[in-house]
């Protein structure tokens, strides 16, 4: 806010030059006379020793506000600007009625004239131009705050946002390699293949920093879980997938939707052929929807529980706000699904 002092400056110096000539246009009722007025030496010597002590005014209590409104509070910025009228007030009465008059033989106002009554008539001024630089001051402050406290809330975000991606990579590994497990428990000829597989997923999870990613890229790492699940599973999983071909040329957040799909996984009946796994993708004109539905195996659900839905509901709150929408159903015969829906004008086009 400091480099606001030449704004200050202009500024007081606009509002002066539009003040001063409309008190002397009232003054005098004829703008000829106005003209005739301002074009005269000492005038414009009284102007210009006028203007640098209301400038002080002005720029002096706005640095008073800046150095001290914060750290010390207005009762201590107050007693700091009227320091700076009583100095501004001196230095008027210096450069007008000391130095003028000896240099040039006169000054601003008639000889005789009281230093109190001096004091009075320059305090009306001082007011005014003092209250021009503390107003200043505040809406650049409030400029300033608002600006700053919005940094900080995006900052607050980015940080939110790095600590919630930062589980899903232990999530996603942990889930993964319990997979491998059984399979190198197995002997099973997949344990290999799910190790590659397992590495071109990691490669993208713990690599892709950007914020947005295109959705071939991202349903690409879907696939590779699917396929580890897949080589997993000693039965085929009832799988049913509708996406479009080509995939919409659309970008978002990275590992929005590896967790749906997980959770299918984790606690769907997969090897029941009438009720497959359905994922469904689909985008219209205003939207990106995804939709995941499963029937749920008939067992006890596990105790530790999990971070993924929540990890990413909290993500999608965090990135999209209310351009997005998360519906979570669950039927009377047992059958789970989960949609999302992304306004398209917060997806960016790849």
């Amino acid at each position: 806010m400091k480099k606001q002092l030449p704004k200050v400056l202009l500024w007081t110096l606009i509002f002066y030059y539009i003040y001063g000539p409309l008190q002397s246009a009232a003054i005098k009722g004829d703008i000829r006379e106005l003209y005739a007025f301002l074009t005269n030496r000492d005038v414009c010597l009284l102007v210009v020793t006028t203007f640098a002590v209301f400038s002080f005014f002005s720029i002096g209590c706005y640095l008073v506000f800046y150095h001290l409104f914060v750290r010390k509070g207005l009762v201590f910025s107050l007693l700091g600007c009227l320091g700076v009228v009583l100095i501004g007030i001196g230095l008027r009465y210096f450069l007008q009625e000391i130095a003028m008059r000896w240099i040039f033989g006169f000054g601003n106002y008639k000889e005789g004239y009281s230093f109190k009554s001096y004091i009075i008539d320059n305090l009306y001024y001082a007011f005014i131009f003092s209250g021009f630089g503390t107003v200043l001051f505040f809406f650049w402050y409030a400029q300033f705050r608002g600006e700053r406290e919005r940094q900080l809330e995006n900052e607050n975000q980015k940080m939110q946002l790095s600590l919630l991606r930062s589980q899903i990579n232990p999530h996603f590994l942990f889930n993964a390699l319990n997979s491998i497990y059984a399979l190198v428990n197995e002997n099973s000829r997949f344990a290999l293949p799910a190790i590659e597989t397992l590495s071109k997923a990691l490669r993208y999870s713990l690599y892709e920093q950007a914020d947005k990613v295109p959705l071939s890229k991202e349903w690409g790492f879907i696939e590779d879980y699917i396929h580890l699940q897949e080589m997993r599973l000693p039965y085929s999983p009832a799988l049913l997938i509708d996406i479009p071909e080509p995939l919409p040329e659309i970008e978002i957040a990275p590992f929005i939707l590896i967790n749906f799909v997980e959770n299918a996984f984790k606690h769907g009946q997969l090897d029941d052929v009438k009720s497959p796994v359905r994922i469904t993708m689909k985008m219209t004109q205003d939207a990106f929807f995804f939709c995941i539905s499963n029937k749920i195996k008939k067992q006890v659900k596990d105790t530790t529980g999990g971070i993924g839905l929540a990890n990413t509901q909290k993500r999608l709150a965090l990135i999209y706000g209310n351009q997005h929408n998360v519906t979570i159903d669950t039927t009377p015969t047992n059958h789970y699904s989960v949609s999302l829906k992304i306004n398209l004008d917060a997806c960016s086009i790849a």
